[in-house]
């Protein structure tokens, strides 16, 4: 069980952030919007899906911060030394 309490975080690193340019345009308008009423001059950086709100800034603390799983791969699979040679 997660505790409640409050970590330090990156909103690049999190499972729940998605960046502003692969957000869909309903949803980039959605966040200027927000941003306009709530947070007037700053710009929309992503989407935050466990908050369901715009990121105007990427990092500080945050309850429901859950870290991205990123295989782990072998060095040779990008020098393209892992395939077969013919």
């Amino acid at each position: 069980m997660m505790s409640r309490r409050s970590r330090y975080a990156n909103c690049e690193f999190c499972e729940y952030f998605k960046p502003y340019n692969e957000l869909s345009e309903e949803l980039q308008e959605k966040a200027w919007i927000w941003c306009h009423y709530n947070r007037p001059g700053s710009r929309p950086l992503g989407w935050c899906f466990a908050y369901n709100r715009p990121v105007t800034y990427l990092t500080g603390t945050c309850y429901r911060f859950k870290k991205k799983v990123v295989p782990c791969r072998k060095i040779t699979e990008f020098m393209g030394l892992g395939e077969p040679r013919g």
